[in-house]
């Protein structure tokens, strides 16, 4: 019998809106909110937001929530979201600025001068291998150079999960995988890296304790609970990034199976349970629990999802992807003559360069709009296709789980099984972050998790097409070569 007295609730503070959903311990969804927002760009290459937008998105949504479900059966509340978006209270813990977020780029210039100064530093090669724009580091010292009054201030550094558990608790924290992914945490000792903070001059005591993820960290403080309207103080783990939730929601941990996710920006998860640190990529160290040794080695291409949506609603402007992607027909796929250059958003992973930007090549009289929109899905799976080959060294993957919005195309999965040359699992149901933070919940208060998945859709490749992409691919790494040269 399901136990429907008792709700576990997530939030994931996305890039442009929150989502919170209450689950049962069967991961059943009992009721889910989102709230849109945006951040700003008060200057070219600047991307910011508020932090109080979060704050007052998550009381909006859990009164929501607490009007269809009584509060009082709410047993914890874990939180997922953004990673390196960066947020810095004063002493007071009062916001000094609005956060710099994950995809600002204003500090390209400063990204080779730090990483010169890591690599020097044996034990400092993985923080400079994962230093880029948004990189909390790099962040850091930009404040501290450009506006040092600010940064005298500082009092704590959080990212997006650490800031919203903080004002629900009153209590600073943050978990391994945030940690691991800000270019100051010491990857050899699980722990902040002193040797970084000495080589930059920065405070340690502006740096919160570290916790697994499933650590309850605190509870309700009395005036969140006024502000909810309820008077149970719920307890409060620690969260942890997105795409460790996304991993750990669609059973990568359990299976040992990498993820592909299209959301805005297209990612590249690869899950290891013996704490293997990868030549390429992101390392970042999860601990659901205080025990656990997972290494997810992620990678990003900047733009993923969202480019099916810039091609069809900023250029062709259409809103119908179903009925669009229904104009190429699967004996289209392979034969394009059109090569999409999906960088148009720089690149952090492979290529490390802001600068990058998006090209068409082998345009012809001939080519249709058709011609190109097929050419933008193709793009973005070859460019997952090198991030996914070099993060693994050369060595194929029997299989992928694809998640996110992007996902969902039937097309998108086609193409991507072909050009992996490998089959592409998919959950119909689609598991997302905010539930993992759910199931976050569930761990940390010693609740069991009763769900597992239901079996996924397999989309496997084609010999003929997928041999039609081989050659493709080919000439796509030679326009990559051309095009960043």
């Amino acid at each position: 019998m399901f136990n429907m007295d008792k709700y576990y609730l997530g939030i994931d503070v996305g890039t442009s809106s929150l989502k919170i959903a209450a689950l049962n311990d069967h991961l059943q969804q009992l009721s889910s909110k989102q709230i849109q927002y945006q951040y700003d760009e008060p200057a070219p290459n600047y991307k910011e937001i508020d932090p109080k937008i979060w704050l007052n998105a998550v009381i909006e949504g859990l009164r929501a929530i607490f009007q269809e479900l009584p509060a009082e059966y709410a047993v914890a509340i874990g939180i997922t979201g953004q990673m390196h978006t960066t947020v810095f209270l004063d002493r007071a813990a009062k916001i000094i600025r609005p956060a710099i977020m994950w995809n600002d780029t204003r500090t390209k210039d400063l990204v080779l001068p730090v990483k010169e100064r890591l690599v020097k530093h044996l034990t400092l090669q993985e923080n400079a291998k994962i230093i880029s724009t948004g990189s909390p580091l790099i962040n850091l010292l930009w404040l501290k150079d450009y506006e040092p009054l600010s940064f005298d201030r500082l009092g704590q550094v959080l990212m997006p999960v650490d800031y919203l558990v903080y004002c629900l608790t009153g209590n600073f924290s943050t978990d391994y995988c945030d940690a691991s992914t800000t270019a100051y945490y010491d990857f050899t000792n699980d722990g902040w890296s002193k040797e970084t903070f000495n080589l930059f001059d920065l405070p340690s005591e502006i740096f919160p304790p570290i916790n697994a993820a499933s650590t309850i960290v605190g509870e309700l403080t009395d005036e969140m609970m006024g502000l909810l309207g309820i008077k149970n103080k719920i307890p409060v783990v620690a969260g942890t990034g997105d795409n460790a939730t996304s991993a750990l929601i669609n059973r990568s941990f359990e299976d040992q199976i990498p993820l592909l996710s299209l959301g805005t920006s297209g990612v590249v998860i690869i899950p290891n349970e013996n704490h293997q640190l990868n030549s390429i990529g992101k390392n970042v160290v999860v601990k659901v629990n205080p025990q656990d040794q997972t290494i997810l080695t992620q990678g990003t291409v900047q733009a993923g999802a969202q480019l099916n949506s810039w091609w069809l609603e900023q250029i062709m402007h259409q809103s119908n992807f179903e009925r669009a992607q229904a104009q190429i027909s699967e004996d289209r796929l392979g034969k394009n003559s059109v090569l999409f250059f999906p960088h148009v958003n720089g690149e952090k992973t492979l290529f490390n360069n802001p600068d990058l930007r998006g090209a068409f090549v082998g345009l012809e009289l001939s080519t249709t709009s058709d011609d190109l929109y097929q050419a933008v899905l193709e793009g973005v799976a070859f460019a997952l296709k090198m991030l996914a080959d070099a993060m693994q060294d050369g060595e194929k993957s029997d299989s992928y789980t694809i998640i996110g919005g992007g996902a969902k195309s039937k097309l998108w999965q086609q193409i991507l099984a072909n050009v992996f040359d490998c089959p592409m699992n998919h959950f119909r149901k689609d598991r997302e972050a905010v539930e993992g933070a759910a199931m976050l919940a569930i761990i940390g208060t010693g609740s069991k998790v009763h769900s597992s998945l239901d079996l996924p859709d397999v989309v496997v490749p084609d010999a003929k097409i997928a041999a039609r992409y081989q050659e493709k691919y080919q000439k796509y790494n030679f326009l990559c070569k051309e095009l960043i040269n």
